[in-house]
C-alpha cells in the first residue's frame, strides 16, 4: 500500500470517527453523502484489490490435525 492511499484511509478512518461521536440524527451534516460515497468506493477498491480473506478452517477443538499453515506441498 502506497502513502497515498494509507493517507486516504487514515483520514477515512478520522471522518468515520468523528462523524460518529454525535447523534445520528446529524451524521449528515458531520459526513455528506458526497464523502460517504468516495469512502465506500476507496473502500470497495481494496477489497477488489486484495481479493477475499482467507478464513480458518471450522474444526473441533479436539481436533489434532495441523492447520493449513502447516501443510506441505506434495510433487
Amino acid at each position: 500500500m502506497n502513502q497515498k492511499t494509507l493517507a486516504d484511509l487514515l483520514l477515512m478512518v478520522l471522518d468515520l470517527r468523528l462523524a460518529g461521536r454525535g447523534p445520528a440524527e446529524r451524521l449528515a451534516q458531520r459526513l455528506p453523502a458526497e464523502r460517504l460515497h468516495e469512502i465506500a468506493d476507496m473502500l470497495e477498491a481494496i477489497v477488489d484489490r486484495d481479493g477475499p480473506i482467507e478464513t480458518a478452517e471450522a474444526r473441533p477443538a479436539n481436533d489434532s490435525r495441523p492447520g493449513p499453515a502447516h501443510r506441505t506441498r506434495t510433487a
